[in-house]
């Protein structure tokens, strides 16, 4: 999305404002934080507080989590759309990844305790938010679940020159 657009033209398109009214982008909107931050740049560490959920208006985001002999293991990259930072109304306040910017980013943060209080405050936009949340974490894990099948797909067995049987 062009970094020209209004901030509601680019909630509205994003995976967070899909489905709002213009009403509810509007209550959004007003605590919307612009920011842009270059390559390299670091938006939250895995295990961090969950403060804030971000919408990424142009640029690319890694998300990495850290695994126990291997160190830093890129889960999912984010682009143009869509959110990260979910933790910061799901979950127990602690980031599951650390987020690093790998070009240049324009993004839409949405301070967590704003954003919790706009939607128990509206239970309309509160259910609306969640559904979209939701459906963002669903698509991922959809996305995980072939990763891992295709991670541990077993492998037909082989003849070797010896004709025993190999994998």
């Amino acid at each position: 999305m062009p970094e020209d657009c209004s901030i509601l033209e680019q909630l509205q398109h994003s995976t967070l404002g899909a489905v709002l009214d213009d009403g509810h982008l509007a209550e959004l909107a007003q605590i919307v934080v612009p920011v842009h931050e270059p390559n390299g740049a670091i938006l939250f560490k895995e295990g961090s507080p969950a403060n804030a959920l971000w919408v990424v208006c142009s640029g690319s985001i890694a998300l990495d989590i850290q695994v126990a002999g291997r160190g830093a293991v890129r889960v999912l990259t984010l682009g143009p759309r869509d959110m990260l930072g979910w933790s910061a109304l799901v979950g127990d306040g602690s980031m599951t990844t650390t987020s690093t910017v790998i070009e240049d980013a324009h993004l839409l943060r949405l301070p967590a305790q704003q954003l919790k209080e706009l939607c128990v405050a509206d239970h309309t936009l509160g259910y609306a938010i969640m559904g979209n949340v939701a459906r963002s974490l669903a698509n991922r894990l959809r996305g995980t679940r072939l990763q891992l099948l295709d991670l541990f797909a077993e492998t037909e067995p082989t003849h070797n020159q010896s004709g025993e049987f190999s994998s």
